[in-house]
C-alpha cells in the first residue's frame, strides 16, 4: 500500500494508472462530523494488485482528471452515485467508463443482498466488516486498522467485476448495466449541505399552521447558521424534530441570533412556504 499525500506522489500516481486497464476506487466522507460534507480519503486498487491511498484533505485531485476522464480506463466504485457527484463538485473530475458494479450487477441478476459486505461473502467467500464506518475519517493520523479497513473496500472490486460480468453476459443483461452506469457518470453535483429539504405549502395536508411553520423557519436558520460557524453537523444542534416546536427552548439551543427569512417574514399566511429538513 502507498499513501499519497503531496503533489510529487500524485504525479507518480497519474502514470502509474496511465498502464492500467482498471482500477477500482471510493471516497470517504464526513457526513457525521462535520457540517458540510467533504471527501477526506480516496481508495484505489489497480489490476495489478498496486494499492494506494490518496489524502484528499493534503491534495488537490485535479491531476487525477485525464486519467478519471480516459474511457479506456475502466473505474470500477463502490458507492458509485455520490462518489461521482462529489468529485465533480470539489475537484471537477469527470469520469467516465465508470461502474456501479457489483450492487447493481446483483440486482440485475436476482439478487436480494446488494451490500458490498454480502457480496464479497458470497461471490468471492471474503469476509469484511464494518468495524470503522462511522469513524472520523477527517483526523490524521489513521491507525493501521482504519488504513486495512479503507484499502478493504476497493482490494476486491476488479475481481468481483469481472466475475460478475461474466455471468450477466451469460444473462444477456450486460448492455443493461451499461446503461445504469451510463446515466451514473451523467450525475450533476449536489450542494455541500449534507441535510437535504422539502417544501411544505401551509395548505397541504399535514403541513404546519402558519405559526408554527414560521417558528419552524426561524429555528432552522439558526440552526443552519450555528452549524456553519462551528463546523458541526446541524442535527447535533437541534434535532429536526424540534424544530416545530416554536417554543424558547427551541431558540436557545439553537445557539445563534435569528437570522431573517423571506419566507416567514414576506410571506403571507396562504402562501406560506418553508424549507423543511427531511
Amino acid at each position: 500500500m502507498t499513501w499519497i499525500k503531496s503533489p510529487a506522489e500524485l504525479e507518480k500516481l497519474v502514470q502509474a494508472l496511465a498502464s492500467c486497464r482498471a482500477i477500482a476506487r471510493h471516497r470517504v466522507g464526513q457526513p457525521l462530523y462535520h457540517h458540510r460534507d467533504k471527501v477526506c480519503l480516496v481508495q484505489i486498487a489497480t489490476d495489478r494488485g498496486e494499492a494506494f491511498l490518496v489524502d484528499s484533505l493534503a491534495v488537490d485531485l485535479r491531476p487525477l482528471g485525464p486519467a478519471m476522464a480516459d474511457p479506456q480506463l475502466v473505474k470500477v466504485l463502490h458507492g458509485a452515485d455520490y462518489d461521482v457527484t462529489t468529485l465533480k463538485r470539489d475537484f471537477g473530475l469527470r469520469l467516465r467508463r465508470a461502474l456501479r458494479h457489483h450492487d447493481r450487477s446483483r440486482a440485475l441478476l436476482g439478487r436480494s443482498e446488494l451490500g458490498l459486505v454480502a457480496v464479497a461473502r458470497d461471490e468471492m467467500g471474503v469476509t469484511l466488516t464494518k468495524t470503522n464506518q462511522k469513524d472520523d475519517w477527517s483526523r490524521r493520523p489513521l491507525t493501521t486498522q482504519q488504513e486495512a479497513y479503507a484499502l478493504a473496500d476497493v482490494l476486491h472490486l476488479v475481481e468481483l467485476r469481472e466475475r460478475l460480468a461474466a455471468r450477466l453476459q451469460a444473462a444477456g443483461r450486460l448492455e443493461w448495466l451499461r446503461e445504469e452506469c451510463d446515466a451514473v457518470a451523467q450525475l450533476e453535483p449536489r450542494g455541500a449541505a449534507a441535510i437535504p429539504t422539502r417544501t411544505w405549502p401551509s395548505r397541504a395536508p399535514g403541513a404546519l399552521p402558519p405559526r408554527r411553520a414560521r417558528g419552524a423557519a426561524r429555528a432552522h436558520a439558526r440552526r443552519e447558521r450555528r452549524a456553519e460557524e462551528t463546523d458541526t453537523p446541524a442535527f447535533k444542534i437541534l434535532g429536526s424534530e424540534s424544530l416545530a416546536q416554536d417554543s424558547p427552548s427551541s431558540c436557545r439551543r439553537a445557539r445563534a441570533p435569528c437570522a431573517p427569512c423571506p419566507a416567514c417574514c414576506h410571506g403571507s399566511p396562504a402562501t406560506l412556504r418553508t424549507s423543511w429538513p427531511g
